[in-house]
């Protein structure tokens, strides 16, 4: 069982928190009318709605790797984004993961008090693993003014942590563990899929291809759930899987420097005619007009799929 020890507090600066193995949360609002006791054994360490939270900060501090970094991300129209981030990194593009964040939010309602742990003395945030701590996390939901903060502790022996206002210590088990051991640095929670749209927002797609060997091109138009030559035949099963993961490409590294001219130009269209144009060239550097100003680089597997007789059309002699 991991153990966490809820460091959750409203409104105040935040202690940090830490925890792969164990979760520490102590909460408390910034007055003195704060109920003498927040955790109840066998019941969830805080609430939260996930979809409402709006602004989360995260803060990773794990001396076994040495990962060091602290993020904020603020949500805006439904999506996620990086309003600052670890030091020295730059940050042209900020678009974060938000399927990840929500999810993370959403396991962080699972965490329930297992124990209530009585301790004291002034090494107590050492003996806890929270000197520093390994994990930090404060969010705020749109309906409140202010924060919620959790830390987090990673300890060899059980994680505690004290609840600011009692002195109350508890361990606490639940989902939000696990998921914290995805995150391996801040990388995680940038948004890895060079497309910004689903293929389902897709109604059209051109691909163009230029080379030393010429301009090739493909036009096709979603009918029901499969991809056709405009008022044409049905794509080849080839060329239908390219088309899906042309949709799913992996940024392998952000914030590239250059660009050439572009090997390929995909061009997304959906319904309202409103257009997405992502640009690739032959050292696989890529450019999206939804991420304007960014440029990344795609891992080198990404080539095949880029191909153009992968789409059944055939390369100039």
């Amino acid at each position: 069982m991991a153990l966490l020890s809820p460091a959750l507090r409203r409104g105040c600066a935040a202690t940090l928190s830490a925890a792969a193995i164990t979760l520490g949360v102590f909460t408390g609002a910034c007055t003195k009318e704060v109920p003498a006791s927040r955790f109840e054994l066998g019941k969830p360490a805080f609430k939260l709605n996930p979809e409402s939270v709006v602004e989360l900060s995260v803060s990773q501090n794990d001396p076994a790797t040495g990962t060091r970094w602290s993020a904020r991300f603020e949500k805006s129209s439904g999506h996620w984004r990086i309003t600052s981030g670890p030091e020295g990194v730059s940050l042209t593009d900020r678009l974060a993961d938000s399927g990840f964040i929500l999810h993370l939010l959403d396991t962080l309602k699972t965490l329930r008090v297992s124990s209530r742990i009585e301790t004291s003395g002034s090494d107590l945030r050492s003996r806890l693993g929270l000197a520093p701590p390994t994990w930090w996390l404060r969010w705020r939901e749109s309906s409140s003014s202010v924060s919620d903060e959790i830390s987090l502790g990673s300890h060899p022996d059980p994680f505690r942590v004290n609840a600011e206002s009692t002195g109350e210590f508890v361990t606490v088990e639940g989902a939000a563990l696990k998921m914290l051991e995805h995150i391996r640095d801040f990388r995680t929670l940038r948004h890895h899929k060079l497309m910004t749209w689903t293929l389902d927002d897709a109604d059209r797609i051109e691909i163009r291809w230029s080379d030393s060997k010429g301009s090739r091109q493909l036009q096709a138009e979603r009918i029901s759930a499969e991809w056709a030559v405009p008022g044409g035949a049905r794509l080849s099963d080839p060329a239908q899987i390219q088309i899906e993961r042309l949709s799913m490409l992996e940024i392998a590294q952000f914030e590239e420097a250059g660009f050439d001219r572009p090997w390929v130009t995909v061009i997304w269209k959906n319904r309202h005619n409103e257009e997405l144009r992502i640009e690739i060239d032959s050292l696989l550097r890529a450019r999206s007009s939804g991420r304007p100003g960014a440029i990344f680089r795609l891992p080198e597997e990404a080539r095949a799929t880029l191909l153009p007789r992968h789409f059944g059309i055939r390369t100039r002699q």
